[in-house]
């Protein structure tokens, strides 16, 4: 009977902790030792009956006149055994904190968190978001405490669950941001709450603070991780909503010697018709002031060769049996490239694996593009401007929802900048939201209109619901339509208004690249 008591009293300790496993985990890699030690030693059957002790305020009352009662000498009724047996493995001042602290946690983020944890609730992960998690416990797990979430059944999209329970702690605000070197920093955090919980602790002496754990767990996610692991664990954080935007990842600059077999020369960029380098390539200058360099390939890339680097070229596409591309006086070298993305197939696979290749857009992880996920405007913008190469690190934004320490702060305020993007409203740019066709259409034809390429637009019966678009963006969907840039589903409608997904981004901003290569012909 004894320990049966004993166990449950365990087991309330232990949901006390798994609850607090969202507040920490952020910062806690290396820190998960009690945690562990406690789910170990209790078996979920146990754990659920003992949940609703910590997830109500009437059960911490409970634990707390037991324990008020046993310091008395009082008898403290069914829970009198459990309290003296918990202090044989704790005091009573630690027993006390325990409680005081779960106290300060809003009840709602306990009882969400307890619905979680019973019904095994979880978010849906995209792989690169799954392999988010595996990073952390896997940074954690000194502990054992892969083999402990297992015994108690929770699984990634359950710890994901958790972590989007913790925002309720601060009012729903992200915890975090991301910065232009792809490195964490802590943008928002319950300062009030914090201090509370500090001060129970540290009334009894204890060497305890949550703000400069925070602070050392973020400085452990930037300095243990990788740029592409930094990622993964950003893309589960912005799913959770502990991020306060979607990280970008772009893969290291290649060098010369990753890429045997490529072919190579030298443009010297003259007037003549025909420039023969005298080695592997001859580049051709053609009517337009372009080059084009003639050969049987499947999916080549150009390269600029620098020192030992290879840059690729951005403005270069293989069109109609030959490499069209806008080249400056260098070195270069042409390349067959194979696929890069394992989760990338049908239609979007070509656009998606050509523009990646030429450095234009970046995966969500190593192999991993996510096509069918949905773009946000901030990533949108990324795009366009990565494609013509008008990021200025100088300009600035008028935006008030765009931090200036944010990894996409130089890519919109140089959008603003240049005047191809207006935001949700005088003040904001709308960070986070996802971007609608007709609001991409506005910016690629914005964009085009500077660089002096324009067409006929098409005609408003091409599209079955034109008279649905946005009057502001009704002229640029005719415009890039008549670039084709953009077309109508089977049934012929633009659909102006839905959320574009990547791989269809990646589809027209191909057709972007392609038709300022074919000058809009």
């Amino acid at each position: 009977m004894k320990r049966n008591i004993l166990q449950k009293m365990l087991a309330i300790f232990s949901a006390l902790l798994l609850l607090l496993i969202s507040c920490v985990s952020v910062s806690a890699l290396g820190t998960t030792q009690k945690l562990v030690s406690v789910l170990s030693g209790v078996s979920r059957d146990v754990l659920i009956p003992a949940l609703p002790f910590v997830s109500s305020n009437s059960g911490l009352d409970m634990l707390d006149e037991a324990l008020s009662k046993h310091q008395n000498g009082q008898d403290a009724g069914i829970l009198g055994s459990a309290i003296e047996m918990a202090l044989q493995h704790t005091d009573a001042g630690t027993l006390q904190n325990m409680i005081d602290s779960m106290r300060l946690l809003d009840e709602g983020f306990r009882q969400t968190c307890q619905e979680i944890y019973q019904n095994r609730e979880g978010l849906s992960l995209s792989a690169a978001e799954s392999r988010g998690v595996e990073i952390l416990i896997q940074e954690a797990d000194q502990a054992g405490l892969q083999a402990a979430l297992n015994s108690h059944q929770i699984s990634k999209g359950m710890i994901a669950k958790f972590l989007q329970a913790a925002t309720l702690l601060n009012n729903g605000e992200a915890f975090l941001g991301m910065d232009r070197e792809g490195a964490f920093f802590v943008k928002s955090f319950p300062t009030a709450l914090l201090e509370s919980l500090e001060a129970i602790w540290q009334a009894d002496g204890m060497d305890f603070s949550l703000t400069q754990q925070i602070s050392e767990g973020v400085t452990s996610l930037n300095s243990v991780l990788t740029a592409s692991e930094r990622n993964s664990v950003g893309l589960l954080f912005y799913k959770a909503g502990l991020l306060d935007s979607a990280p970008s990842y772009s893969p290291p600059t290649q060098e010369v010697e990753k890429l045997p077999g490529a072919s190579s020369g030298s443009y010297e960029k003259t007037d003549s018709e025909k420039e023969n380098t005298g080695a592997d390539l001859t580049f051709n200058v053609t009517e337009d002031g372009l080059i084009s360099v003639a050969g049987t390939y499947e999916n080549p890339v150009v390269y600029r060769v620098e020192g030992t680097k290879l840059i690729p070229v951005t403005m270069a596409l293989y069109i109609d049996g030959a490499i069209v591309a806008e080249l400056s006086k260098g070195q270069y070298a042409v390349k067959e490239v194979s696929p890069y993305f394992s989760d990338c197939s049908g239609w979007s696979k070509p656009y998606i694996e050509a523009l990646y290749a030429r450095g234009i857009v970046g995966g969500k992880a190593e192999g991993i593009f996510a096509p069918e996920d949905s773009i946000t405007r901030e990533e949108f913008v990324k795009l366009i401007i990565e494609l013509f190469d008008m990021k200025d690190d100088n300009a600035t934004t008028t935006f008030v929802d765009v931090p200036a320490d944010a990894w996409y702060y130089s890519y919109v305020a140089s959008a603003q900048q240049y005047g191809i993007v207006n935001g949700v409203s005088s003040t904001e740019f709308g960070v986070g939201e996802k971007i609608k066709r007709q609001d991409m259409a506005k910016i690629i034809s914005q964009i085009l209109t500077q660089k002096g390429l324009s067409a006929v637009p098409a005609d408003p019966s091409a599209f079955g619901d034109y008279a649905s678009i946005a009057p502001y963006a009704q002229p640029h969907v005719l415009a890039v339509c008549g670039l084709d840039i953009v077309s109508g589903d089977d049934k012929g409608n633009f659909n102006p208004a839905q959320s574009a997904t990547r791989g269809e981004a990646a589809k027209m901003i191909y057709g972007v690249l392609k038709a300022v290569l074919l000058r809009g012909k």
